[in-house]
């Protein structure tokens, strides 16, 4: 029996708590593709930011909830320790390792971002634009604020 007839193409249902959109492939054979509706993350929240571990497993959301983690797909989760305006980036080298710096200080992170700790100071530095990481040499990082650019070669103990 003809399924051309029978579906209109594309058809969006509703399978196992997927979204999944049904394609005539021919005229008896359908093609079915699902994913997930809400990605990990909750359906309000928006954001402005994103810094993937070196391995790509991890994910660093700058959100209008404030700071998210996701590791391995799993749903977002809130990190209080790092401030919700910060500037954030990962190591490109070490999957681990991520960083952020907030007003004068500098966060990193040495646990694929689940917490941050203040690392170093950014001078008189009120407002961090962005943090750029060496793509090869880990603990290599430079800051853009307000007071200048800043670089640090040992994950942001100390700047120059």
């Amino acid at each position: 029996m003809a399924l051309r007839n029978k579906l209109p193409s594309p058809q969006t249902q509703g399978i196992h708590g997927k979204l999944c959109q049904l394609y005539l492939q021919t005229s008896t054979h359908l093609r079915v593709l699902c994913r997930s509706q809400d990605y990990g993350a909750a359906d309000n929240l928006t954001g402005t930011a994103v810094a993937f571990s070196a391995d790509g497993q991890t994910v660093l959301w700058k959100t209008t909830a404030g700071m998210q983690v996701s590791q391995y797909t799993n749903a977002f989760t809130a990190v209080s320790t790092l401030p919700s305006d910060a500037a954030i980036a990962s190591d490109k080298v070490n999957a681990s390792v991520f960083y952020g710096a907030s007003g004068s200080s500098f966060y990193i992170s040495t646990d694929g971002a689940h917490t941050f700790k203040a690392a170093g100071t950014l001078g008189s530095s009120t407002a961090p634009v962005k943090v750029i990481v060496h793509p090869n040499v880990t603990g290599d990082v430079w800051v853009s604020t307000d007071k200048g650019i800043f670089h640090s070669t040992n994950f942001g103990s100390s700047f120059t």
